[in-house]
């Protein structure tokens, strides 16, 4: 009995350190905080122009793509992105944010608050299977999509053995708060270096991205919460891309040993009707940090092919 009570006691003290930790933090300095579902999403907006929601990809935030696409984009564009559920600085976690279709319903929910009159949507990696999740459920609120590295189809295998203990409802909050910061602090820079393999990572990356904010103990459950159901997600919604009506420009590096070309991007081409494919040669997973003025190519060449 005296065991139960000191366990019990300190998942009490667990839980109300997590609930502790979703209060907000202060919005970047062009940021701002919008409601979803009970949520606080971070919302951060560069430039003018025709309209652009970027949308990160897993195990990051909306820094990744601030330092990459949003210099090449905001003379031209008006640039938003924002952190998705759980993730960077946004807090809370709405019942079926780990599904595509609660992620598509978060990146609609920053539309329409944010006045996006069709925008195009720019999606690298788990933000493109969101990207590609929102044009199949709201294709009247988005013009096409620029889809970078994403994943779209069902792989062979799982996904990492902590992913699903970061997820368990039970040994969940205690690995994420004990064995989480522990080693998860030493792993950032061999898992920097194989992200972007075979090119090198920019300068500083984990510090100027922000990809220390993962590390959080919420922000780690999220993304974990976010790939334990990633694949099936796939398989489901993959069966509707051939009745896709949008363009959609699907950028992937030939090197990338993070997500399969012909996998994904290959099989994408063949099924989505109106769609082109870039296969960039001896690229790894993350283009957008080489090849902004390419993918701004493809930006112009989707809203000329959506008649925008």
């Amino acid at each position: 009995m005296k065991f139960l009570a000191i366990l019990t006691a300190g998942l009490v003290a667990l839980t109300l350190a997590a609930c502790a930790s979703t209060n907000r933090p202060e919005p970047m300095t062009n940021g701002h905080f919008i409601d979803w579902q009970g949520a606080n999403l971070h919302v951060r907006e560069w430039g003018e122009g025709r309209p652009l929601l970027l949308i990160h990809g897993a195990s990051g935030n909306s820094g990744d793509l601030e330092i990459s696409l949003v210099p090449a984009l905001e003379d031209q564009f008006r640039v938003v992105a924002y952190d998705r559920p759980g993730l960077g600085r946004s807090r809370g976690r709405p019942a079926g944010a780990g599904t595509l279709a609660g992620q598509a319903e978060a990146a609609l929910a920053v539309i329409e608050a944010e006045g996006l009159e069709k925008p195009v949507v720019v999606g690298h990696s788990f933000g493109g299977s969101v990207a590609l999740r929102l044009a199949l459920d709201h294709p009247e609120a988005i013009s096409g999509l620029v889809l970078i590295s994403a994943p779209s189809h069902e792989w062979p295998g799982g996904i990492a053995w902590y992913y699903h203990w970061s997820a368990a409802p039970l040994i969940g909050p205690v690995f994420n708060r004990t064995a989480v910061p522990l080693v998860a602090p030493r792993q950032l820079e061999s898992g920097m270096q194989s992200v972007f393999s075979p090119q090198e990572p920019p300068q500083n990356y984990i510090e100027r991205a922000g990809i220390r904010q993962l590390l959080r103990p919420g922000a780690f459950a999220a993304n974990s919460d976010d790939m334990v159901g990633l694949k099936a997600e796939l398989i489901e919604q993959s069966s509707r891309y051939r009745r896709m009506d949008m363009p959609v420009a699907i950028l992937h590096g030939d090197a990338d040993d993070t997500v399969s070309h012909s996998l994904h991007a290959e099989r994408m081409a063949e099924e989505i009707p109106d769609s082109r494919l870039s296969i960039l040669p001896g690229m790894g997973h993350m283009p957008h940090h080489f090849r902004q003025a390419l993918i701004k190519e493809h930006i112009e060449a989707v809203y000329r092919d959506a008649g925008d």
